[in-house]
């Protein structure tokens, strides 16, 4: 079963597509904690150009992603390096701190 769950929810007929990844690592924002991390992965994040294909009209979609089964082994992958305006790479060096257990259940899909 696949780790990941990407759902993309069009805000004019609520209807949903679903994408699941296969992949065991999971790409997650820097910030001070791992919780915090992936407290950010899971916010909805809006979409401006969506197309849907059950009401078949480009409109603003809401993405969602949740961590659909936890597999043996998960990767965290901390997404680090982001580009400036100017074509420039920075990188962000914040420690990030790492409990001892992790639970995932406030991160996982509950439906």
């Amino acid at each position: 079963m696949p780790p990941v769950l990407r759902l993309f929810v069009c805000v004019n007929c609520n209807n949903y597509n679903s994408n699941y990844e296969t992949n065991t690592i999971l790409t997650i924002p820097v910030k001070s904690s791992i919780e915090e991390s992936l407290s950010s992965m899971v916010l909805d994040d809006p979409i401006d150009t969506y197309n849907c294909k059950y009401c078949n009209c480009n409109t603003k979609a809401i993405k969602r992603t949740r961590i659909y089964k936890t597999p043996m082994v998960l990767f965290l992958h901390f997404k680090r390096f982001r580009q400036l305006g100017n074509g420039r790479t920075i990188k962000d060096d914040r420690f990030v701190e790492i409990p001892r257990i992790l639970d995932l259940n406030p991160y996982c899909d509950q439906e």
